[in-house]
């Protein structure tokens, strides 16, 4: 594409699963990201530019990372939220050509939205790892 010498980054929207089912620990998380980042590192290595992730969200639902796109199926887990949350951290907070992320939701009405880490563990998550890079 000839317009991508325009652009300053890569935005990717990061909602791969990163498990089969509900429970994976964060060490089982971040083995989940190693098909993902090597397909992101391959873009990152045509285009030459850094990579940012505009959106990235975990439902605070038991199967969270099975399906982080929406629809995850279980009963609130908190925790599986907040897992999922450090795993991603723990993946990309070294990665030179990784520019940052934005988490998904966070509500502005006060609603409960599954996404929103807001008053959660997952808040917890980004507050010890500096909430941005």
């Amino acid at each position: 594409m000839k317009f991508w010498d325009d652009l300053d980054y890569i935005g990717v929207d990061a909602y791969y699963p990163l498990a089969k089912q509900a429970g994976a620990s964060v060490e089982d998380l971040i083995e989940g990201w190693e098909g993902p980042k090597k397909q992101i590192e391959k873009v990152h290595d045509e285009f030459e530019k850094p990579v940012v992730f505009p959106e990235i969200g975990y439902e605070a639902l038991a199967g969270t990372a099975v399906r982080p796109y929406g629809g995850a199926e279980g009963p609130p887990d908190e925790g599986a939220q907040a897992r999922a949350y450090q795993a991603a951290y723990v993946v990309w907070k070294d990665v030179d050509w990784f520019a940052g992320l934005y988490w998904w939701e966070w509500s502005a009405t006060g609603e409960d939205d599954p996404y929103d880490p807001a008053g959660r563990p997952a808040e917890a998550v980004i507050k010890r790892n500096g909430g941005s890079r």
